[in-house]
């Protein structure tokens, strides 16, 4: 009514967008729906919110995509530790790195993936009062931790592999695509190593036994 405002916070425009500024969702003397959330007569403050004249579509998320649903999205945004895949407007679900392979060391998801790609991936789970949706790209294989790896490599195994990754802790050798072990400074050479650059480099074939 006239001369009686009421404050929309930011935080109730939407129930998925990130709202960074107001100005992305309304503009001056827009009319708008409002749901009054609360009236403080002592602060003399109405709050009112825009997201609650819809339904929160996170209520319905976990009957939509329940664990095991594969869905097919659109690569967002990297981060160090994974990345966020839109599966339907407005709804982000993340895909950590250690969820985008079965046997490869992934230190970064752009190692596998880039922003716009297109992916398919598998809803692990979804959190309702976190607004969080999990995913993962591995599992819509079958672990061969389970039964591939252990038939066909075994320990006291000499094996041959190319040096992948170096790191200050010891080096990765692929033994087969996708398949990488970690070869410990400490088992580099009988003497000490201070780091392995100096006894390896990238893309050495090197003979190697599998210890465990």
């Amino acid at each position: 009514e006239e001369g009686v405002e009421g404050l929309v916070h930011i935080s109730e425009m939407s129930w998925t967008k990130r709202i960074n500024h107001p100005g992305e969702m309304l503009s001056v003397g827009e009319e708008v729906d409002v749901v009054v959330l609360e009236v403080n007569k002592g602060k003399q403050e109405i709050s009112l919110g825009v997201k609650q004249t819809e339904a929160n579509p996170w209520t319905v998320l976990a009957e939509k995509y329940p664990p095991g649903t594969v869905v097919t999205g659109k690569v967002r945004n990297l981060a160090n530790y994974g990345a966020f895949i839109e599966i339907e407007e407005g709804i982000d679900g993340l895909l950590h790195v250690s969820d985008m392979s079965w046997t490869k060391k992934i230190v970064h998801p752009s190692e596998m993936i880039k922003k716009g790609d297109a992916l398919q991936c598998v809803v692990l789970s979804v959190d309702q009062e976190k607004n969080r949706v999990a995913l993962g790209v591995k599992q819509l294989a079958e672990d061969p931790w389970l039964h591939a790896i252990p038939t066909n490599y075994h320990p006291g195994m000499i094996v041959k592999g190319k040096v992948t990754k170096i790191t200050n802790f010891g080096v990765f050798v692929e033994l087969e695509p996708g398949l990488e072990g970690l070869l410990h400074i400490s088992e580099l050479s009988d003497d000490k190593v201070e780091n392995p650059q100096d006894m390896v480099k990238l893309d050495d074939e090197l003979e190697v036994k599998i210890l465990r």
